[in-house]
């Protein structure tokens, strides 16, 4: 097969992986070096100062993505420990590169100047200006080798956290009686010792089925508590991480590490962050008690009819549980049923067409499998690859390549757990000749259990909207056109960067996109007809396509639990602020991370929980913490302003328009990180944002 361009080849071993990041760092400093010794302030200008380093970098970031990515995704325990000192090495690198005087002197030199540049190359600049003043060179010696220190320390304490909850093998074993309600396709591919036991690990598709349908609160308490008590290695991990994070932020000179992170991000005042999660907490909270009222009625009605004992409260590991009942008693949705609506290939060959069709795409699969040509240009038999061009009309028909789309969605020892995309290769134009000279490679990374039978993989309705957000990270990775690799797609403001995923969540509580994207999995294929016969002997096969009914109860019941999906949220974003916040490095020192977590989870969700051990060290199990969202869990939240705003404006009426999508294409995605955030919203909006489509998402 003949490819527009040659794709990633994923055969790096731990030599290979060590050799070319080595490579990549020498070729660092000796840019650096060069423009250090043959540059002076006089002479210093961004074409021969700024644009070799950015050169440089471009070249480097679209090797580190792929280096870095082994760790996630290898089956050999070898590479991903070479990939995760890939890491580690290019963590030190930038740290060091940070502290060059002699570098920074002729930046600053540039900086001075003044010249006339576009906002792209601006804005490299002032993000270079800014970074060295963040790497502490304005410190003494002493300091400065501290702070080298410090962030070597916190690469260490970021790899083993991550590689804890990668490797994580916990399970817990069950007879199929205490697993009654337990959906079906989730029993069947379970682990049995062969003698009645069945083996259930914490992978959150494990976790969520339990806790969601299974009757035996004594089956959920068990799973509950022992995920939440699992990676207990990692709390202190992520404490001597907050200690040390603290102490570099007071010797640059800030008050704390989260005055820190927020000095680039589009809100950089954490009194403000502060405020607004307090805001929302006063007006959530009210709204959680009184779900969990109605909640806890529920489970009283059901514990009687039942005629078994009812101790009055509310406990963690009943919220899934009844909120699923609740809303198939008042809303008539059944989300077993509607899960078979939802083949997972089916909802992903309709998902592409939906973003074909609104942003002007094209994706043509590449096969693959074992045995065949391809066969090395995917590390594992069960990924899918995607070419992806341009399919839109401006006068004539463009075809150009846009880049390589991957998707691993099975669970397999070594993977990276949960739903999330990462990107491979980032994109950039060459900064000379306005030409894309490297093109993105992004991969959807997921953990849908594989079907042991003819009968399809299902997805839940929560399932999709969650492989909508993170597809959309890597549609913004693809579509986005920037000369310079550190602002490419989703590498914005990180108060902004999930803003166009969790727009796209939307698009999966409208009638127009449900109808594309439901189809009954029995009438797939006359295979798969025959399945579902061989399971429902005698009956009348469903209704091909959802009916009406059901969607119109999903569509109602989106509000009924939703003060407490993101009452949690906010607690996150509460402890993330909170310890990161200290008032002093003493008390850094001091704060307790389990009994903070549980104590601001009982205190903002008002939901009863165990004592003790049993409460669990939920934070042990958070990665994001060491992903980029210290001190910024809050964007979670705060991008929904974003998100519900171009939502309600421009797609809430009509979904699928192909005018509103492709001009979200250009003035949003396609510039990445290389426009400031605000203005490409008020340009998309044809006004400054507003929060009123906020409130009344979130129906206060």
């Amino acid at each position: 097969m003949q490819f527009p361009l040659p794709p990633p080849v994923f055969t790096g071993t731990p030599e290979s992986i060590l050799q070319e990041s080595q490579h990549l760092i020498d070729q660092a400093r000796s840019v650096q070096d060069s423009i250090a010794t043959t540059i002076t302030p006089d002479t210093a200008a961004f074409a021969n100062t700024l644009l070799p380093i950015a050169h440089e970098q471009n070249e480097r970031l679209y090797g580190r993505h792929m280096l870095e990515f082994y760790q996630n995704v290898s089956t050999d325990d070898k590479v991903r420990e070479a990939s995760r000192k890939a890491e580690k090495q290019f963590s030190e690198l930038e740290t060091e590169l940070g502290m060059r005087e002699d570098v920074s002197r002729l930046v600053k030199a540039v900086y001075d100047r003044n010249e006339d540049l576009d906002e792209e190359c601006r804005r490299l600049l002032e993000r270079q200006m800014l970074e060295y003043k963040r790497n502490g060179l304005h410190l003494g010696e002493e300091d400065r080798k501290r702070l080298q220190q410090i962030s070597k320390e916190l690469g260490d304490v970021k790899a083993q956290f991550e590689k804890n909850l990668s490797e994580e093998k916990g399970s817990v074993d069950f007879t199929k009686e205490e697993l009654d309600g337990l959906p079906d396709d989730v029993f069947a591919g379970l682990e049995s010792d062969g003698e009645g036991q069945y083996h259930l690990s914490f992978r959150p598709a494990h976790t969520s089925a339990v806790l969601g349908h299974v009757k035996i609160a004594g089956t959920r308490r068990k799973v509950y508590i022992g995920n939440v008590t699992k990676c207990n290695e990692n709390v202190p991990l992520l404490e001597k991480a907050f200690i040390l994070r603290d102490e570099a932020a007071r010797l640059l000179g800030y008050s704390n590490h989260a005055e820190y992170r927020l000095e680039d991000k589009m809100e950089k005042s954490p009194q403000k962050i502060n405020d607004f999660l307090e805001d929302v907490r006063l007006k959530l909270v009210p709204k959680g008690r009184v779900a969990i009222e109605r909640l806890k009625q529920l489970k009283t009605e059901g514990l009687t009819a039942r005629g078994e004992g009812n101790d009055g409260k509310f406990y963690l590991w009943d919220q899934s549980y009844y909120s699923r009942i609740l809303v198939q008693r008042d809303y008539a949705v059944d989300h077993e049923k509607l899960a078979e609506y939802f083949p997972l290939d089916w909802v992903i060959e309709r998902m592409l067409e939906i973003f074909a069709e609104l942003m002007g795409m094209a994706f043509h699969q590449i096969p693959t499998g074992r045995g065949s040509e391809n066969e090395e240009l995917v590390w594992h038999g069960d990924v899918r690859m995607f070419a992806v061009y341009d399919d839109f009309e401006e006068g004539e028909v463009h075809k150009d390549f846009l880049g390589y789309l991957y998707m691993d969605v099975h669970p397999r020892a070594g993977k990276r757990p949960g739903l999330c995309d990462l990107s491979i290769h980032p994109g950039y134009i060459n900064p000379s000749t306005s030409t894309r000279t490297h093109h993105p490679s992004t991969c959807l990374i997921t953990n849908f259990p594989k079907s042991p039978t003819s009968k399809p993989t299902l997805l839940t309705h929560s399932d999709l909207w969650q492989l909508f957000h993170e597809l959309g990270h890597g549609i913004h990775d693809l579509v986005s056109k920037t000369r310079f690799a550190c602002f490419h797609g989703p590498e914005t403001a990180q108060d902004f960067c999930e803003a166009p995923s969790q727009m796209l969540e939307k698009f999966c509580w409208t009638r127009e996109v449900l109808q594309v994207l439901g189809r009954y999995w029995g009438s797939l294929s006359d295979e798969h007809r025959q399945a579902w016969q061989g399971e429902h002997p005698g009956e009348d096969i469903p209704s091909e396509t959802i009916p009406a009914d059901l969607i119109e109860g999903l569509l109602q019941s989106q509000t009924a639990n939703r003060a407490l999906f993101w009452l949690q949220s906010l607690h996150i974003a509460i402890f993330d602020m909170t310890i990161h916040q200290p008032k002093s490095h003493e008390q850094a020192r001091n704060i307790n991370t389990t009994k903070l977590w549980n104590a601001l989870k009982s205190a903002i969700l008002g939901i009863d929980a165990p004592e003790g051990d049993e409460g669990g060290h939920g934070q042990a199990i958070f990665g994001h913490l060491f992903s980029g969202y210290d001190a910024g869990f809050y964007s979670c939240l705060s991008s929904q302003v974003y998100a519900c705003d171009m939502f309600a404006s421009k797609f809430s009426a009509d979904p699928l328009k192909r005018e509103e999508g492709m001009r979200w294409r250009r003035e949003v995605l396609e510039k990445g990180g290389s426009r400031d955030e605000m203005e490409g919203m008020r340009v998309f909006l044809g006004r400054e944002v507003g929060s009123e489509a906020f409130g009344a998402w979130l129906g206060v």
